[in-house]
């Protein structure tokens, strides 16, 4: 499904931008 793959490209987007403000 389409939107699955969209939620986790989003979420790990997510997660470099909070590794990167650490």
């Amino acid at each position: 499904c389409v939107a699955v793959t969209f939620m986790s490209s989003m979420a790990s987007q997510i997660l470099v931008l909070v590794f990167a403000f650490q």
